[in-house]
């Protein structure tokens, strides 16, 4: 019963970091260019300095093609959420509730 209450809940966050991705990709083209990617965090209430956002761009740019995949954004997400999960003291002292703690982490990675 546990396992599959954490599928469901994994399938749900994926479902919600796609529908974040195909917000983003306002072209429709399968890709979120920088520009996109920009009035994305634009559009979240972020504002990220260009060097900053240009270092976010390269992390999530697995192929270097300058423009980021719907796969290559999943990948990079849950890189970041296993780093903050492991790597950060605060998750865990905190027992911040997944689901929010993804769409945070979802706010980060497109901001």
């Amino acid at each position: 019963m546990q396992a599959e209450t954490h599928a469901y809940k994994n399938l749900l966050i994926n479902i919600e970091l796609n529908q974040a991705f195909n917000e983003v990709d306002t072209n429709k083209d399968g890709l979120i260019s920088p520009q996109e990617a920009r009035q994305g965090i634009i559009l979240a209430g972020e504002r990220i300095p260009g060097r900053s956002f240009g270092h976010i761009i390269q992390m999530f740019d697995d192929n270097h093609d300058g423009q980021m995949s719907l796969e290559e954004f999943l990948n990079n997400v849950q890189k970041l959420s296993d780093f903050y999960q492991t790597g950060n003291p605060f998750y865990n002292r905190l027992g911040l509730n997944k689901q929010i703690y993804m769409k945070n982490l979802l706010i980060e990675a497109i901001a």
